[in-house]
């Protein structure tokens, strides 16, 4: 039971936003100031905030970097919640690591299955002859440190397929939900989640921007429209 609480506190205690108060003073007063710019920022460099974003960078560094308003970026996240969006991306990241590892893993363990099999038959031979005739020139032939090496050999692919106990493989992973995976070749895949996550956020703003173009085209439709919401909400 406690275990739960505890786990449920480091849960509640983790960030929900990278905000300050001044920051959310901003982004509110850039809103009531009708958020200007916003309808002519283009699709590369919001395709290039977003991957600048992504990598960790400050609102300042990427507001530096691409030459937009640091308020219209900190708005654009605080819209369509990129913070949330990052850790997401994150988490697939581990993944995509954790599935390299795998690979590497799987070809390791292959190499020294062969290194085995060549150790096992130099061995095996001398051992072979000398069980057929007792003659104990095969047995010396044997050389210890080949021996030495095969037995190392046996204990790290054991190793290697085996993690966190006897019985469990080291070739299973939960990838979860919307990881996209392509296979590029014999125990290899690619997984690209960061530019999934860009193409969900350029998406998103592409909406964004055709409904501030609108706004901006026919702001007297939309302002009677409003109205007219207001009046049923009455």
């Amino acid at each position: 039971m406690m275990d739960n609480e505890k786990k449920l506190a480091i849960q509640n205690s983790e960030p929900t936003t990278d905000f300050t108060e001044e920051d959310l003073r901003r982004v509110s007063i850039y809103k009531e100031e009708g958020m200007p710019g916003l309808a002519s920022l283009e699709d590369v460099k919001m395709h290039r905030i977003m991957d600048l974003y992504l990598t960790g960078k400050s609102y300042r560094q990427i507001s530096q970097a691409v030459r937009v308003d640091k308020t219209l970026i900190m708005y654009l996240s605080q819209r369509f919640n990129w913070f949330l969006m990052r850790r997401e991306y994150l988490n697939e990241l581990e993944m995509n690591q954790r599935q390299k590892l795998i690979e590497s893993k799987i070809e390791s363990k292959n190499f020294l299955l062969e290194l085995q099999h060549m150790w096992q038959r130099q061995i095996g031979s001398n051992i072979t002859k000398y069980l057929q005739t007792d003659d104990e020139k095969f047995a010396n032939n044997i050389d210890l440190k080949v021996v030495d090496r095969y037995l190392k050999t046996i204990d790290i692919i054991h190793k290697l397929s085996y993690e966190g106990g006897e019985g469990k493989p080291a070739i299973g992973l939960n990838l979860g939900d919307g990881v996209t995976i392509k296979k590029t070749g014999n125990n290899q895949v690619e997984i690209t989640p960061k530019q999934k996550t860009i193409s969900s956020a350029l998406k998103q703003f592409a909406d964004l921007r055709r409904e501030e173009e609108n706004r901006l085209k026919h702001p007297d439709m939309i302002e009677s429209e409003d109205k007219g919401e207001s009046n049923e909400n009455q």
